[in-house]
């Protein structure tokens, strides 16, 4: 558990909220801020993967340590290598901070644009044809997770050429899997007011994370949530340290982490 990264997941944000989340995470110390849509939302249509990386562009220019986590549909209306051009943009003005995560789709054609996406800076021959799309994302590779819950035999096949796995885990959680364990928690983040039901979060969310073997903690969390840098310095002060103890020090810290945080308040 000591290496349990914590990032935030702004759900149903818009590119203002993610520009300023992105800023008042790098302050909190948070490490990551993903945005992107799991499933259909009609109140988020808007977000598609052109609008997730002109979001994450702004989140760029406005911090300097965050790792940044773009969810991508990869979806046929946009053309994969423009996807793989915008990648290599973001990754170079963010400084090498940028991450995929691709949501995966049993629709005809999505492995084939996945490969041409993850293809275009790696040399493989696609079609018989070496892809060349610049500029190069200034990271050797960009860590790349597929989110999990796509059982489709061929999904799974064709993203196990690209060392991509697909895993399925649900409880209260999806797990993201590939060079990294990836956990996007659904449960509902407490504001720290009753230390009891910020203990029973963080050991449900212990649980979560070891369960799925996870390096990673994504918690979703609202607007409101994103635009409170308190709130944040909650997560990272409290819930990281938390996670990431041995599991017989979580008691004692989680009290004195506590103590801090009303102290601040």
């Amino acid at each position: 558990m000591n290496g349990v990264r914590l990032s935030v997941l702004p759900v149903a944000a818009d590119a203002a909220t993610v520009v300023e989340l992105a800023e008042s995470a790098d302050r909190a110390g948070i490490d990551g801020v993903w945005f992107g849509v799991l499933g259909r939302d009609p109140a988020v249509a808007k977000v598609d993967d052109a609008y997730v990386m002109v979001a994450l562009a702004g989140a760029a220019s406005r911090s300097r340590d965050v790792r940044l986590g773009a969810l991508l549909n990869l979806a046929p209306d946009r053309a994969p290598l423009t996807s793989a051009e915008d990648i290599g943009v973001l990754d170079q003005a963010s400084g090498g901070r940028l991450e995929l995560g691709l949501i995966p789709s049993t629709e005809p054609g999505w492995v084939k644009r996945a490969a041409l996406v993850l293809g275009a800076w790696s040399d493989w021959p696609v079609a018989g044809h070496d892809v060349v799309v610049t500029p190069r994302p200034a990271q050797p590779r960009v860590p790349r997770v597929v989110l999990s819950g796509a059982d489709d035999g061929s999904v799974r096949g064709g993203l196990q050429a690209g060392a991509l796995l697909v895993d399925t885990h649900r409880r209260h959680a999806e797990v993201i899997a590939g060079e990294r364990r990836v956990l996007v928690s659904t449960r509902a983040v407490p504001d720290g007011s009753d230390i009891d039901e910020l203990g029973d979060y963080v050991s449900a969310l212990r649980d979560d994370v070891e369960a799925a073997a996870a390096d990673e903690v994504v918690a979703s969390i609202s607007p409101a949530a994103a635009r409170d840098h308190r709130f944040l310095t909650l997560l990272a002060g409290v819930v990281a340290p938390v996670l990431r103890c041995p599991r017989t020090d979580v008691p004692v810290l989680l009290f004195d982490a506590v103590n801090w945080w009303r102290k601040r308040q």
